[in-house]
C-alpha cells in the first residue's frame, strides 16, 4: 500500500481526490492535511497524526502553495532541510501558474509543478497519470532493488 499525503485546505479539492483515489482502487492510502501545522504535525507524528500505524510516512506528497497558517513553499522547505525526507517526491499541485510560484517551488527542491486541472473531467484523467508515475513508474534514489 502506498501513501499519498495531500496538503490541501480547499475541501472540493479534497473530495475530487478522494474521489478520484477511491475510483482507483489500486492500494493507495490517501492522508489529508489541511494547513500548514497540520502537515508538519503529520510528518512528525505529532498530534492527531501521532499513530504511524494510522498516519504512516508518505511515499509521495500532493502540495498546495496557499494553505493557512503558512504555505506549501515554506512546507517544502522545511521538508528538504531533513534527511528522511530526502527521497520522498514531493509535487507541488497548485492552481497558481504564476512564474515565481512554479520557479521558487523548483529551487527549494519540488520534483514536479502542476497546474490542478479546473473540472472534474480534467481532474480524474490527470491525478490518475501523477499517481501511476510517482507511485508506480518513477525510480527514486535510495529505493531497494
Amino acid at each position: 500500500m502506498k501513501t499519498v499525503l495531500l496538503v490541501e485546505d480547499r475541501q472540493e479539492d479534497v473530495l475530487l481526490m478522494k474521489r478520484v483515489c477511491d475510483r482507483l482502487a489500486a492500494g493507495i492510502l490517501l492522508r489529508v492535511a489541511g494547513d500548514y501545522e497540520s502537515a508538519i504535525n503529520y510528518l512528525t507524528k505529532r498530534g492527531a497524526y501521532a499513530d504511524p500505524n494510522a498516519n504512516p510516512p508518505p511515499d509521495l506528497i500532493l502540495l498546495d502553495i496557499r494553505l493557512p497558517f503558512g504555505s506549501g513553499h515554506e512546507i517544502l522547505a522545511w521538508l528538504r532541510k531533513r534527511p528522511e525526507f530526502a527521497f520522498v517526491p514531493v509535487v507541488m499541485f497548485s492552481s497558481s501558474s504564476d512564474a515565481s510560484d512554479i520557479n521558487r517551488a523548483y529551487s527549494l527542491g519540488a520534483n514536479s509543478y502542476l497546474q490542478k486541472p479546473i473540472n472534474f473531467d480534467d481532474f480524474k484523467q490527470t491525478v490518475p497519470l501523477i499517481l501511476k508515475y510517482w507511485l508506480e513508474l518513477n525510480q527514486s534514489p535510495g529505493a531497494d532493488p
